[in-house]
């Protein structure tokens, strides 16, 4: 029974680290568009995106998306415009990990180090653009970013894409003002 016990809540404490995301998520669009005006979209290639099959990840988790939230892919007279551009940069992390003592239940003060690690984290940043093909203006932008894992597989990436891409169009379409 202790067992069952101990593997319950691995289990569930595995879950809930599985469930954290490092994904940061940002959104802006135009209140004075009518996105309810909009059902068709067109996925518009960004000469930018030299990793062909990066790219790729990115329009298929986006169609999916867009096609989850009621639009259709359309080409050639499309309602919006889609582009998606990718913006590669390392972070500074800075961890500082201390052992020892510190003052004391007598006021004393004990000795200790402390050891600093400095080091760069990869981060990928994903802007999506929505653009009304009709007026060619931007109505909706969504920018994630994540911490990349440079060891990751390639399931392991399209989920990643897949999770920024779902996390970023959440709350879309806007609420109407």
């Amino acid at each position: 029974m202790r067992h069952t016990r101990t593997g319950v809540v691995t289990a569930l404490i595995a879950a809930a680290l599985a469930s954290c995301s490092t994904i940061t998520v940002s959104t802006d669009y135009d209140r004075k568009a009518n996105f309810a005006s909009y059902s068709t979209f067109e996925l518009r290639s960004d000469e930018s995106m030299k990793n062909r099959l990066m790219r790729e990840r990115i329009e298929v988790a986006l169609v999916r998306e867009l096609q989850g939230k009621g639009l259709t892919r359309a080409a050639g007279r499309a309602d919006l415009w889609v582009s998606a551009h990718v913006r590669m940069s390392n972070e500074k992390q800075i961890d500082t990990t201390r052992f020892g003592y510190g003052w004391g239940r007598w006021g004393y003060w004990g000795g200790g180090t402390a050891v600093t690690t400095v080091r760069k984290v990869p981060v990928g940043t994903l802007v999506v653009d929505l653009v009304d093909a009709g007026r060619k203006e931007l109505v909706w932008q969504g920018v994630a970013s994540d911490a990349i894992d440079p060891g990751a597989s390639a399931a392991e990436r399209d989920k990643a894409v897949a999770a920024m891409i779902a996390k970023m169009f959440k709350d879309y379409p806007p609420a109407a003002r």
